[in-house]
């Protein structure tokens, strides 16, 4: 009972993260002038912080009824973590300084993003 508890639970959680995600950001971001990779990069964002409060009670749940984690919240811990680390520390800001560069061809704008 547990196992099929540990498994359709988090899917069925997944999958709301990933559609609130989905509608937040068509919600939200403006379809005309805001460029694709911008709002991939957004949805990436709001999955992985909104996913964060889906398997800490899934971990916790799991560390209850087990003694200890099991090994894919191990593996999706590592993942979600050191994906958000890079989100937050290297690529939005350079995703930001990227758009905000006035130079007018790409590898300019590469250029002013890194620098910046």
């Amino acid at each position: 009972m547990v196992k099929n508890i540990m498994i359709i639970l988090p899917t069925i959680e997944v999958v709301i993260v990933f559609l609130a995600a989905v509608f937040l950001v068509r919600r939200y971001a403006d379809k005309v002038r805001t460029p694709t990779w911008c709002m991939i990069l957004a949805y990436l964002g709001w999955f992985l912080g909104f996913s964060i409060a889906v398997f800490v009670p899934l971990d916790i749940f799991t560390t209850i009824n087990m003694g200890h984690a099991a090994q894919l919240l191990i593996i999706w811990w590592n993942i979600f973590y050191w994906g958000t680390f890079a989100l937050n520390w290297f690529i939005f800001p350079f995703a930001v300084s990227y758009l905000d560069a006035g130079e007018f061809t790409t590898k300019g704008k590469i250029v002013a993003s890194l620098k910046a």
